[in-house]
């Protein structure tokens, strides 16, 4: 279980450098999402590299 978070926290910071951003979330207006977008990206590539 703690290999499944670390490999998720390494595709979040891979993500936030090539990003830039660190909020995780694309600039648009509204309100901020409880679930960043960097997380839903980061998610979906661990679920196909898994």
């Amino acid at each position: 279980m703690h290999t499944i978070h670390s490999n998720f926290i390494k595709i979040i910071d891979v993500l936030k450098d090539i990003i830039g951003n660190e909020k995780g979330n694309y600039l648009r207006r509204g309100s901020v999402p409880k679930f960043s977008d960097i997380k839903v990206i980061a998610l979906l590539l661990f679920e196909i590299l898994a």
